[in-house]
């Protein structure tokens, strides 16, 4: 079953890195590069999480799917927090909600987590559509309380990408990686 996904990213989000916090790290006290150096920190922190295969920032999910899943893959984790809705659209085509206790969240390491469906639940008839089934869920870690290797990581990223402006061959950050690696999700 390949869901669909309709991710936003949440309008506030807490302080991560800063512009301050940035210019501190590259010891800079000039403001004229300001608008380049608030670019890298978006940038670096996508690199991460590309990296990471995790989400940093906080992000509102959407997967969409025509069934019921026996199990679904959380593709896009961590989980922020453990709250999670689905709901569907009955024979009658009207939206409904799953009870809450239908699905929970299997966690392996190394993995991203799943939903599953529990034992002896009795699932509701569906209308026939692409979207019948929707699991909405947030995503990201929580930033005021970020692991600080993975903060230090992407600060390293930041001065990687002020310091080399120019398109080279492979940029490969191996101290912000190596800082990374044990929250990679493989």
């Amino acid at each position: 079953m390949n869901p669909s996904y309709n991710i936003q990213i949440k309008e506030t989000q807490p302080g991560f890195i800063s512009l301050t916090d940035a210019k501190k790290h590259l010891k800079i006290d000039f403001t004229y590069e300001d608008d380049i150096i608030q670019d890298l920190i978006p940038s670096s922190i996508q690199d991460a999480e590309n990296y990471m295969g995790l989400n940093i920032l906080q992000k509102d999910v959407e997967a969409t799917m025509q069934r019921f899943p026996t199990t679904l893959k959380i593709d896009f984790a961590p989980l922020l927090g453990a709250a999670f809705t689905v709901t569907y659209f009955d024979t009658d085509n009207q939206e409904q909600t799953l009870p809450a206790t239908a699905y929970s969240i299997k966690n392996s390491f190394g993995e991203n987590p799943c939903f599953v469906l529990n034992s002896n639940v009795e699932l509701p008839g569906l209308k026939d559509r692409l979207d019948a089934v929707k699991f909405s869920y947030s995503c990201g870690m929580d930033l005021e309380n970020i692991a600080k290797p993975i903060r230090r990581a992407v600060f390293l990223k930041i001065s990687e990408l002020y310091e080399y402006r120019t398109d080279r061959a492979e940029i490969v950050s191996t101290r912000g990686n190596a800082l990374l690696r044990p929250y990679k999700v493989w």
